[in-house]
């Protein structure tokens, strides 16, 4: 019996042992807070490494726990008038608020924005809106990513709607498929999603003061 306890534990040991790049990304953020609360440069003097950043990326977007569904579901079923004062479950606001900082600056590989929006897909997921703002904040916006923003078009949630019509808006013009979903979220039926596909603004890729997103995987300070 102790023979097969000791298995037993050293299994959930390696199980739940995080990996170089878990390990990496969470002496990043450290790091990072430690150096925005001195209030000086808030790069750590090293690099994070292109599995770092997709370990961000994973952390902000993990699944909620089940007690958090629970949580969430039974939040949802109190009178919408009374809702707002009932707060979530802290646990994806904790991580959006220790990652986001950190995926707003990082310079972002077209893998890393593949992989945001990738798991914006899952509707399990947390922070999902702001995943898909954070993989089109850098434009122009590849076409590349135009069939996982197609997909993303038709979620249910309308703030995640919105974030794809931004993305769709900051593409370079000309391309006919975009135009037409940039067409079919001007006609959404929510108002934010429609206001955000027919604003004016529409990058340009001729534009020399718009800088192409960085192919570095370690942003430098």
């Amino acid at each position: 019996m102790a023979v097969m306890a000791a298995a037993l534990g050293s299994v959930l040991i390696v199980w739940r042992w995080p990996s170089a790049a878990e390990r990496e990304a969470t002496r990043w953020i450290r790091d990072y807070h430690r150096l925005a609360a001195l209030g000086g440069s808030q790069w750590p003097d090293w690099g994070l490494s292109y599995p770092g950043q997709l370990a961000l990326v994973g952390r902000l977007t993990r699944p909620e726990s089940r007690v958090a569904e629970a949580w969430d579901s039974l939040r949802q079923a109190i009178p919408a008038s009374i809702r707002p004062a009932i707060p979530r479950w802290p646990g994806a606001r904790n991580r959006l608020l220790r990652v986001a900082p950190i995926l707003i600056q990082v310079p972002k590989m077209p893998a890393i924005r593949r992989a945001l929006l990738e798991s914006a897909l899952d509707p399990r997921a947390s922070n999902r809106r702001f995943a898909v703002q954070f993989a089109c904040m850098d434009v122009p916006v590849p076409k590349d990513l135009l069939p996982l923003l197609e997909q993303l078009a038709g979620d249910p949630d309308p703030s995640v709607r919105m974030q794809v019509a931004v993305g769709v808006r900051n593409m370079p013009s000309g391309d006919p498929a975009a135009e037409r979903l940039l067409g079919r979220l001007q006609a959404d039926q929510v108002a934010v999603v429609r206001e955000a596909a027919r604003s004016a603004y529409r990058s340009d890729a001729g534009d020399a003061s718009l800088a192409p997103p960085s192919d570095h995987a370690a942003p430098s300070r």
